[in-house]
């Protein structure tokens, strides 16, 4: 097989699985997928794993999973890997932001033969939603290989976050909406919304938001879904553009005399 038929098989690869990737609801994971890995059970057993975060180096000196290694998606290769000591010898946890932004990253992983792979749950954000422990600090290697993780969203979400105050399993399903807003200079279209956790999910009124324009995300939150951590938390909603690029609305809410 020469070069450029090589490339090709790559390139057929990576759409296969966005086309199906494309069509899953809008909904957050599912921790019963073998491909998944929680953040308690990772955090409980961290030694074992190779864990690789494919997010900006800028995001890993702010936090990241304990032992993790950076190694920014654009910088993915057999020979960044090999100098890592990433290789099939440990089960490789592999995450970024969200899910979502991970399963290329385990897409090319299992073309360069790296086959023994898992996905962080929710990714980094739910890891620190479910309050795992995290450590700050540059990585060892600071370099960038493209300028296409420092690319900036033309959208913006507003509130950036809102936040329910106290509510209770009886009342049910609690709703809010964000108002997400183009504003660029070129239409952008919403290709997928996902959460980080499965008590979450969204929709937007507009997929496809023009110039100038908005369209409103309605964020639904499920407070009987199942066991919620004590106090205040937070859960994340991800929303993929066509350019690649993710922006997120954040919810915060705390539960009283949960029993589920």
């Amino acid at each position: 097989m020469t070069r450029n038929d090589t490339i090709r098989l790559i390139g057929v690869l990576f759409t296969t699985v966005l086309i199906i990737l494309t069509l899953r609801p809008a909904f957050g994971h599912g921790t019963k997928d073998k491909s998944l890995i929680s953040p308690a059970e990772l955090a409980s057993n961290i030694e074992s794993y190779h864990i690789l975060d494919i997010r900006s180096k800028e995001d890993f000196s702010i936090g990241h999973v304990p032992r993790a290694g950076s190694l920014p998606l654009v910088e993915l290769s057999l020979q960044n890997l090999q100098k890592m000591g990433v290789d099939n010898s440990k089960t490789i946890v592999i995450y970024g932001s969200s899910e979502k932004s991970a399963q290329k990253g385990k897409l090319l992983l299992e073309v360069l033969g790296l086959t023994n792979t898992r996905i962080l749950a929710g990714g980094f954000t739910h890891y620190e939603e479910d309050r795992q422990p995290i450590q700050k600090g540059e990585p060892e290697q600071h370099q960038h290989f493209s300028s296409e993780s420092q690319r900036i969203s033309t959208l913006t979400v507003n509130p950036k976050d809102y936040d329910f105050g106290i509510i209770t399993g009886a009342n049910g399903i609690v709703t809010t909406t964000f108002k997400v807003a183009n504003n660029g200079n070129r239409k952008v279209q919403i290709t997928e919304i996902t959460t980080s956790c499965g008590c979450t999910s969204a929709k937007i009124a507009n997929t496809v938001i023009g110039p100038g324009k908005s369209s409103l995300l309605t964020v639904f939150f499920d407070p009987n879904f199942h066991k919620e951590p004590e106090g205040k938390f937070s859960r994340t909603v991800f929303l993929q553009t066509s350019g690649g690029l993710e922006i997120q609305a954040k919810i915060n809410v705390e539960i009283a005399g949960q029993e589920l």
